[in-house]
């Protein structure tokens, strides 16, 4: 499944757009049905600030980095954005 991926204050990249949907498309395998990522890649002054909009079962969550290198800021998002799927839904299966 693509992931939707918007850029602003910064002009596209279809190297790092691939990469993202690259990357993404591992984090899709964790997510249940439903649920669904978007993309946001900013530029802050040299920074880059990729937000990963996570939407789970009834609870959104933004996951953000900001680097100088762009690809490297995609990876700080993608390990943090695994962290808060996995916690999400083992909080989920141990509710019931």
């Amino acid at each position: 499944m693509q992931s939707h991926v918007a850029f602003h204050n910064v002009d596209h990249s279809r190297a790092l757009e691939f990469f993202i949907q690259q990357r993404s498309s591992r984090l899709n395998k964790l997510l249940w049905r439903g649920e669904k990522i978007s993309w946001v890649i900013e530029q802050d002054s040299k920074e880059f600030k990729p937000v990963l909009n996570l939407k789970l079962r009834n609870k959104q969550f933004k996951v953000s980095a900001k680097q100088s290198n762009a690809f490297s800021a995609v990876n700080e998002v993608i390990d943090k954005a695994k962290r808060v799927v996995n916690k999400f839904h083992a909080k989920l299966r141990h509710s019931h």
